[in-house]
């Protein structure tokens, strides 16, 4: 045999080789890391229950759980292939897409955004129209929804004092700061366990409508493990069918998850979440085109992206509908 013929031989071994070693069934088999978008808390109940009930192991998964913090860059999250899924807001989606990362939303569990301002009683401001010259604090998922209500009310954003965010609330308490912002579940639960009166504004009053704890997956595993992710959704969206029906039960699996263990906290937490979640006008993780395509446009609009996204390339809708039929 001539030298040429062995390389030959041996640089095919070598391919067929890595071509095994990569495989998909080998690398990901059913093991699936899911990227939380903030700490645990019973915001997430309904995967914790997906979890603590067997309803992921019964569709043959392991899942396991990466959480989240207000400090995740999205952009370089959603660009790692080690999490392929996780749980983030539609804002990040449309950036995404802005910025040629390669995922889409297979379902959005929050219809409506639980993302609100916030002001002491006393502060007398009840709605965006008061907040120029005011110090407001911003939760960085929350741009859209603050540059989106400005527009509206006619008030530049450069107009406003934007203070950097922060999980404890006491420079709102001291009067430091005007403005708070946050998930209503969450931070106004806390200010209002704490003993204070608050205001709160809401962006949807202000037409401002934003999918949330919306679920993706790298645009490669979609096509690459279709039915992982239908069991993978699947599974979720009975655990929040579950978790919704009994709460009870739902806090006791999140508090296994949850740094407070305070389950009055995460009781009143998931109490809150779950109008959010369950609006009655559509199945849990529903999404709609025209509600994608004015998140694109009000993106756009506010000078968040550098171009017009198109919203047909920011979801697949296939996984709710092999999951619910066509409505």
């Amino acid at each position: 045999m001539h030298l040429s013929s062995r390389c030959t031989i041996r640089v095919a071994a070598v391919v067929i080789f890595l071509a095994l070693l990569n495989s998909p069934d080998l690398v990901f088999s059913s093991d699936l890391c899911v990227q939380l978008k903030w700490y645990h808390q019973a915001q997430f109940a309904g995967f914790y229950v997906a979890k603590e009930e067997g309803l992921y192991k019964s569709e043959g998964l392991n899942i396991s759980f990466k959480e989240g913090s207000p400090d995740i860059d999205w952009q370089e999250q959603m660009r790692k292939a080690d999490c392929p899924v996780g749980i983030t807001n539609a804002y990040e989606i449309v950036i995404a897409k802005d910025g040629n990362v390669p995922v889409k939303a297979i379902a959005a569990i929050a219809q409506v955004s639980p993302i609100v301002w916030f002001t002491l009683k006393e502060s007398g401001i009840t709605g965006p129209g008061q907040f120029k010259g005011k110090k407001v604090v911003l939760v960085p998922t929350g741009k859209i929804h603050l540059r989106g209500m400005m527009k509206k009310v006619g008030i530049s954003i450069e107009d406003i004092e934007i203070m950097p965010f922060s999980m404890d609330l006491t420079s709102l308490y001291k009067k430091e700061v005007d403005v708070w912002s946050g998930y209503i579940t969450n931070f106004v639960t806390k200010a209002e366990q704490e003993g204070y009166d608050v205001n709160v504004i809401h962006p949807i009053n202000y037409g401002i409508q934003i999918y949330d704890d919306v679920i993706y997956a790298r645009e490669e595993f979609i096509d690459n493990f279709p039915d992982l992710l239908e069991k993978f959704l699947s599974a979720s969206l009975k655990g929040w069918t579950h978790a919704i029906k009994d709460t009870k039960t739902a806090v006791i699996h999140t508090l296994i998850y949850s740094r407070t263990k305070d389950r009055v906290l995460e009781t009143r937490l998931l109490e809150r979440t779950i109008p959010y979640i369950h609006t009655g006008e559509v199945p849990i993780g529903w999404m709609e085109d025209e509600i994608w395509h004015e998140t694109c446009e009000l993106t756009w609009d506010v000078g968040l992206t550098k171009q017009r996204v198109l919203s047909n390339s920011l979801y697949t809708d296939v996984f709710l509908r092999t999951i619910y039929g066509d409505r």
